[in-house]
Formats: C-alpha cells, structure tokens, sequence
C-alpha cells in the first residue's frame, strides 16, 4: 500500500476559488475561434510583452510605436483543420487546438512541429493551460454543444 505524504500546509477553496473556476469556464464556453486551418506564429518584438491574445498581462492589445516596417513571417504551419482559439504559449512551445479533434505542439523558434496528440471527441471551445512545475495540461471542451437558434 502506497501513500503521498505532503509537507505543504493544506490548502483550503474558498467561494473566490468557486468564482475563478466558473468564470473561466464561461470564458471558455463563449469565445470560439475559426480559421483555415494555419498557424501562424506571433512575432517576438524583443519586448517580451506580446505573449498571448491580447497583449501583455494588461491585454491591451497594442505597443508603443510597434514593430516597423518590413516586417518578416517567422514560420506557418498547416494543421490541416481549422484552429479552435488562438494559439497558446506554454515556455518553448506554441500550442493549437483545432476542429480536427487534435492538439498541436510547435518549437516557438523554428515552428518544427514536436507533438499531436488527439481527443476521443471534436474540440468545441478555445483550450487554455493549467500547470505549473513543467507540467502543462490543455483543457478545453470536447463533443458537439448544442447552438443558439
């Protein structure tokens, strides 16, 4: 017989902790994106504030003077299937879920495609990440969702 033994102090969820989980569920219920199936890197602006959808952790979706013309594709990749939400950064690696019930991991710097992995149902939603400590888990939902009329 096994056991975990912890020397962290237990932690308690609160209302607050109820709150963020439904909140980010909504979040994830409401924003769906569509594409043609590429992905496209972001630019790095050498800032290192243009990490996600959005912008920095403001998400003002802009920068001060931006960057300047000529402006250069790093990389693109086709997955083969529309893209569901944008792309994710998880440290080195760029992440796409798309329509084809399939998660891409790309090397941010290269765009060399360095894993897929596939789910037992269509991906509906945006994913987001959940992790910490070199884990990374992509949560999204799966299976058909029933539409507005």
């Amino acid at each position: 017989m096994g056991f975990l033994m912890s020397t962290q102090p237990s932690v308690r969820r609160g209302p607050s902790t109820l709150l963020w989980l439904l909140l980010s569920g909504l979040v994830l219920w409401l924003v769906v994106g569509c594409g043609r199936g590429t992905l496209y890197a972001p630019m790095d602006s050498g800032r290192g504030n243009w990490l996600s959808t959005g912008g920095g952790p403001g998400g003002v979706a802009a920068l001060d003077g931006g960057p300047q013309p000529p402006l250069e594709l790093l990389w693109s990749q086709n997955t083969g299937a529309a893209p569901v939400g944008g792309a994710l950064l998880a440290g080195p690696l760029v992440l796409q879920a798309t329509q084809s019930e399939r998660v891409y991991a790309f090397d941010l710097v290269d765009g060399q495609r360095v894993g897929r992995r596939g789910s037992k149902a269509a991906v509906c939603g945006p994913a987001t990440i959940a992790g910490r400590f070199n884990e990374t888990l992509v949560l999204s939902e799966a299976g058909r969702k029933p539409r507005l009329r």
